[in-house]
């Protein structure tokens, strides 16, 4: 046992030796890979730049509007705030500021930051210029909120005017119905007499009777087999007389609601060109119609964007620091395998 502990002993005497004895080699290793990671940390990386905005965002089940109750798709806020990382949203912004880089450049420089739970959310931008980033940042918040809104406003009116087509449909078919109703009560009632003429003993009325007996100079009794005729309202034709009335005024109502949905239905026709146009061509002039706006209310973003002066990105400090060590232990490396080769 003392015989092991006596080589151990001298197999790290001669590790400390061969260390003391290649510490130019370790130096200069070391050396040379400080000077590599210095090089690269001040003249080939380039600056990191972040920017930072913060926002809000509620999105409920449903929103009222004057075509009825819109049904969002979605109540995950992430649905919404991913399309901040759009294709979309990358390409407009890019065209607008004239940015030479490609949209999945730009996509990836774009961190969402928020928790489930909470409806407050952070967008960060990474670039190579401060001044940049900031700019950038103002535009996607920018954009953003107009392909939210104008995402969400095409979703409404795709569901609005499919549900309108139907009504107008549906008022046609009932208004027609109803005509046809009327038409036939109109037919039915050119058949009814208005007036029916009946049969019955003047002594049915007494007042009658005693008044003819008086005229006459005769007795109650001998007019007790007379008989005379009386015209009465026919109660068929009142009743189908009273059913058209009604009909008519169902008419009304029928063609007063089927003029509402139809201008509501010619609303929607007129706003999916104008989105259609929008998409094709960018025009934003026609886009008026204010009452589909279901995103404005519900996303908040801050004007304030931080842009602080510092670069991120490299870490000066770490890169240096990881330089020394690494060349520490090339050089340590070195030093070792050159002792080996040497006594092999």
């Amino acid at each position: 046992m003392d015989q092991n502990l006596y080589e151990d002993e001298i197999s790290l005497k001669e590790l400390i030796l061969t260390l003391m004895r290649e510490w130019k080699i370790i130096l200069i290793t070391t050396l040379v890979v400080l000077l590599a990671a210095g090089i690269y940390v001040f003249f080939i990386a380039d600056d990191v730049y972040e920017a930072s905005v913060k926002g809000t965002i509620m999105v409920t089940e449903t929103a009222p509007t004057k075509y009825g109750e819109y049904t969002y798709p979605s109540t995950n806020k992430m649905d919404y705030l991913n399309v901040f990382k759009s294709e979309e949203v990358a390409e407009k912004v890019i065209s607008n500021l004239n940015l030479g880089i490609s949209s999945t450049a730009l996509q990836n420089s774009v961190e969402i930051i928020t928790e489930i739970e909470q409806s407050s959310f952070e967008v960060t931008l990474k670039t190579q210029n401060q001044e940049q980033s900031r700019q950038i940042l103002a535009e996607l918040s920018s954009v953003y909120t107009n392909a939210l809104t104008m995402k969400y406003k095409k979703s409404a009116v795709d569901v609005f005017i499919r549900e309108y087509y139907v009504k107008v449909k549906s008022d046609a078919e009932l208004i027609d119905t109803q005509e046809k109703t009327i038409v036939a009560l109109k037919e039915q009632i050119a058949t009814i007499e208005p007036v029916v003429t009946l049969k019955k003993l003047v002594t049915s009325d007494p007042v009658l009777a005693a008044q003819v007996a008086k005229d006459r100079g005769v007795s109650l009794e001998s007019l007790s087999e007379e008989m005379m005729l009386e015209e009465i309202q026919n109660p068929a034709y009142t009743q189908v007389e009273s059913a058209i009335v009604t009909a008519e005024t169902e008419l009304i109502k029928f063609r007063t609601l089927a003029n509402q949905n139809q201008k509501l239905y010619d609303e929607l026709v007129l706003e999916e060109k104008a989105i259609d146009d929008y998409y094709a061509n960018g025009n934003e002039v026609t886009l008026t119609n204010g009452s589909l706006d279901l995103i404005s209310s519900k996303v908040h973003m801050e004007n304030y964007i931080s842009a602080p002066e510092d670069p991120i990105a490299p870490n000066k400090v770490l890169i240096i620091a990881i330089g020394i060590v690494l060349g520490l232990m090339l050089g340590i490396f070195v030093a070792f395998f050159k002792a080996y080769w040497a006594r092999t």
